[in-house]
């Protein structure tokens, strides 16, 4: 099941591919496909360019992931030199303006020449936050409020600033060598009940022994695809205290 608080800011030729549960919380402007992990959602924001978002994924809001740059070697910086869609509502500009085909396939090359941003599992993502395309967040990672992440993040490792730096790891080498190995983030969390996630050795003992008893088995279903076009509206987001209104309390 996916959860989109507004279908409309999706454009008409994205397909999201996910494992459910996943859920765009808020007002979400997505231009491009991507695919998202179980037990993920994005609170608000721009996905204009995303590879993927891994399981168990925690990302704030005003978050924006792969936009695109501004030419900064040219004459202007302005967009509308390779696009009429920004003032198109002007009509002088939208009957006599025609964009360069030179400026237009040099924007093009500019976009495409960096890969769409891959976010791990268990990545947690604070408020405001830009990650530019070409990076890659690590699994475990966490990008404190207000970064701008121009370059890849260690698993792991904490970073925040602008552009975001290595503040800390979250744990020492052999545990996170052990994170790496056990890969919880590939178990549903209704089969890690009774885990004590609030220690990190304990937490893995217990994974460790569920998986070599083989009470615990990685989840391997197929990922399920929504797209404005193919589908009914996803489920809404519930409005808080909503019930009051309805019973009139």
């Amino acid at each position: 099941m996916i959860q989109i608080k507004s279908p409309k800011l999706i454009s008409k030729n994205v397909v999201i591919r996910y494992r459910a549960p996943f859920s765009l919380v808020g007002n979400v402007e997505v231009k491009r496909s991507f695919k998202a992990g179980y037990y993920s959602y994005i609170r608000s924001g721009l996905v204009a360019s995303l590879n993927s978002i891994g399981n168990y994924c925690s990302i704030g809001p005003g978050f924006t992931v792969g936009d695109t740059n501004h030419p900064v070697d040219w004459l202007s910086t302005a967009g509308l030199l390779y696009t009429k869609t920004r003032f198109n509502w002007y009509q002088p500009y939208k009957t006599r303006f025609i964009p360069d085909p030179a400026h237009v396939a040099l924007k093009k090359d500019m976009d495409t020449r960096k890969a769409a941003p891959v976010i791990g599992n268990d990545v947690w993502i604070g408020g405001n936050v830009t990650v530019l395309r070409g990076v890659t967040i690590g699994d475990g990672a966490i990008v404190a409020a207000g970064s701008i992440v121009t370059k890849d993040v260690a698993p792991f490792a904490i970073v925040g600033g602008v552009p975001a730096k290595p503040i800390r790891m979250r744990f020492d080498e052999e545990t996170v060598a052990r994170l790496q190995q056990v890969k919880w983030w590939d178990y549903d969390i209704l089969d890690l009940m009774g885990v004590d996630f609030s220690d990190i050795h304990r937490a893995l003992d217990q994974i460790s022994e569920r998986v070599a008893a083989g009470t615990l088995r990685p989840r391997t279903d197929d990922y399920l695809t929504w797209s404005q076009a193919a589908d009914p509206p996803p489920a809404k987001v519930p409005r808080p205290f909503s019930f009051l209104k309805r019973s009139g309390r």
